[in-house]
């Protein structure tokens, strides 16, 4: 579920583009997370920093800029297609106040552990213990 005032992302300049979300292919509907200058896609889930960002962002100024690895888009693209559900994407400090998004977290993350044969790069090694 989107913030109270999650909705106000939408008003932001960097929002009100023709670009549409690089997973569903969709118009984004945004609303915020709870990083600063960061929402997500209210379809897929995907997050996007809108404005302030990094230092580099701030200079270039061509938001939205995706807040994943771009080399995690087509993971993210096929999680759309074959669930059509959002994937929780974004910065949240707890989940007791985002529940749908929380939900959204752990399916993305099940499905990832039964397709991460697919994904070897995006799967964190074990340390060895010497």
């Amino acid at each position: 579920m989107p913030q109270k005032y999650g909705g106000l992302a939408n008003c932001e300049p960097s929002a009100q583009t023709e670009k549409l979300c690089l997973v569903c292919d969709q118009k984004p509907i945004y609303s915020w997370t709870d990083y600063s200058g960061e929402a997500y896609c209210v379809f897929c889930g995907m997050a996007y920093q809108l404005k302030w960002g990094s230092d580099e962002q701030r200079k270039e100024a061509k938001y939205p800029y995706l807040n994943v690895r771009e080399d995690a888009l087509p993971m993210f693209r096929r999680y759309w297609a074959e669930t059509g559900k959002p994937s929780g994407m974004g910065t949240f400090l707890g989940f007791d106040e985002y529940p749908e998004v929380a939900r959204a977290r752990r399916a993305f993350n099940q499905w990832f552990k039964e397709h991460e044969q697919d994904y070897p790069q995006f799967v964190k090694k074990a340390e060895a213990s010497e």
